[in-house]
């Protein structure tokens, strides 16, 4: 699936965000990519079509951070920011990608890929946060 142009400048919370500040990167991050917990408790690049626990939803990192730095990521947000290039159209559904670390819109899903929808864009252009897996793989 085509994962979104972010510009990882642009990615920002809003003021009704609910962040975790605890995480620390197992891999290197980039501001803007979602991610999920790996069993060793390190924050990883989530992929759709990876073996559990990689394709389980944790958040969206709202900083860059080195393999062992501090990691900041929003677990839901009512307008964050995604700060994708170009924009993305209101009503588009997000789903976590199979590129890892990726977000794409719901109609790139593919056959084997376990579907989160992250949320739907507002008229704003930006995501309404608020996670929900399927736990099971695309048909």
């Amino acid at each position: 699936m085509a994962a979104l142009t972010i510009t990882p400048a642009n990615v920002a919370a809003s003021s009704n965000a609910q962040l975790n500040k605890n995480g620390i990167a197992g891999v290197a991050i980039t501001q803007g990519q979602a991610l999920y917990k790996d069993t060793d408790g390190s924050m990883k690049l989530c992929v759709a079509n990876g073996a559990s626990p990689a394709y389980v939803f944790a958040g969206i990192a709202l900083n860059a951070a080195a393999a062992g730095q501090p990691i900041t990521y929003v677990t839901t947000d009512p307008d964050l920011n995604l700060g994708v290039a170009g924009g993305i159209a209101t009503g588009t559904a997000l789903v976590t990608s199979d590129t890892p670390g990726g977000i794409a819109p719901v109609t790139d899903v593919g056959a084997g890929q376990f579907v989160t929808v992250l949320g739907v864009v507002d008229g704003d252009g930006n995501l309404n946060l608020a996670p929900v897996a399927s736990n099971a793989a695309h048909a």
